[in-house]
């Protein structure tokens, strides 16, 4: 019986079902699909927290789940707690080490870093968000355009370089992400193997495939946020990337009509940004996977603006959930939504407001993107 170890970085705010960034959804997700049903692997899960006392029962409730009312068998999983210490590398060496001393026969890691081992190691990259000012053609500039990538390259540099250069093998989200790692593999010299890169389109939630809408429990939360019956949703944050600033932009151009009877569900923390966003908007900061989905599922839009994915799940949920998508028409979007989307140019609010207008007035339209 092959024995894998995984990198649970991430598994605090998955075990407490807060996992409404796309990131975190998806490694829950691939644990879910990855670990069950029981076959000849057994899989201990690292982690840097230390767990509550009910920790089983939110493990099968939160990461592996209960849809359809299965009870699933975990005797082949276990939990390894390695305490965190001061920073994501040193916690990295940590786990390193333990991995040399044990059975543990693969390392597999879902996020853009890999632990310091001689195991082989299948390691999951996103994105190279932190790492697009070096592989661009004039790094200063991309810089000074986007400030905010710069503090986290050198890390993921050295990360990266690591995975091209030892990991078994590589998955990546998209072809547009596979496409961006081969240019910076190139750019800095780093060896790139295309046999040992792997796309592999990222999975949705079966929560979200069955989803059934109550609408007693939609009424209440749309009293709770204060949303009108007619809402429009948005979500990722309101770092430079995600660029949801482009929708508050948007509604400047909207007809008086729409900007008095919608608002806007954002499933983010609006933080400091408050006084800068439309009166109508509604910021839902706190939602559990139960109350993100409600509040997608009641939207009459799903939006995202964003710059950059690798691959984009949140708008691919919203699909899931039948509802019309309007996204940018930039990263790995195009590639991941197909037909089933309107695109517009993240930095056209204009535009943006145009399709939103044509998709509301168009009731054969929409019902053709849902």
């Amino acid at each position: 019986m092959k024995h894998i170890g995984i990198d649970c970085f991430f598994l605090q705010e998955a075990l407490e079902g807060r996992s409404h960034y796309g990131i975190i959804r998806y490694c829950r997700n691939l644990l879910r699909y990855f670990i069950l049903p029981p076959g000849n692997f057994r899989f201990t899960l690292f982690h840097p927290y230390t767990l509550p006392v009910n920790w089983r029962e939110l493990s099968v409730r939160n990461i592996i789940g209960t849809a359809g009312g299965r009870s699933p068998d975990v005797a082949h999983i276990n939990f390894r707690h390695i305490p965190f210490s001061r920073n994501r590398s040193r916690w990295m060496r940590s786990l390193g080490r333990y991995l040399n001393e044990t059975d543990i026969e693969i390392f597999f890691s879902p996020f853009n870093v890999m632990a310091d081992t001689a195991l082989p190691a299948v390691c999951y990259i996103h994105d190279i968000i932190p790492l697009l000012p070096l592989a661009s053609e004039n790094p200063g500039q991309f810089f000074r355009s986007i400030p905010f990538l710069s503090g986290s390259s050198i890390f993921f540099l050295a990360e990266t370089r690591r995975i091209l250069e030892k990991a078994r093998l590589i998955i990546v989200p998209s072809q547009a992400t596979a496409a961006n790692l081969k240019k910076f593999a190139e750019r800095f010299g780093i060896g790139y193997n295309p046999e040992r890169i792997l796309v592999n389109y990222q999975i949705i939630d079966e929560e979200f495939m069955h989803f059934k809408k109550n609408p007693e429990d939609l009424v209440q939360l749309t009293a709770k946020y204060g949303l009108a019956e007619n809402y429009l949703a948005s979500a990722g944050g309101m770092g430079y990337r995600k660029n949801n600033r482009l929708l508050f932009d948007a509604m400047k151009f909207l007809p008086e009509k729409i900007r008095s009877s919608f608002s806007i569900a954002a499933l983010y923390a609006l933080k400091d940004q408050a006084p800068a966003c439309p009166k109508n908007i509604r910021q839902i900061p706190d939602a559990d996977d139960n109350i993100y989905r409600h509040i997608l599922s009641g939207a009459k839009l799903f939006i995202f603006p964003s710059y950059y994915e690798g691959f984009g799940l949140p708008p691919a949920e919203a699909l899931a959930l039948g509802i019309p998508v309007l996204s940018s028409n930039r990263g790995s979007l195009p590639e991941i939504l197909g037909n089933a989307a309107r695109y517009f140019h993240p930095d056209n609010p204009r535009e943006l407001a145009d399709i939103i207008c044509e998709v509301l007035y168009n009731n054969s339209l929409m019902e053709k993107m849902t």
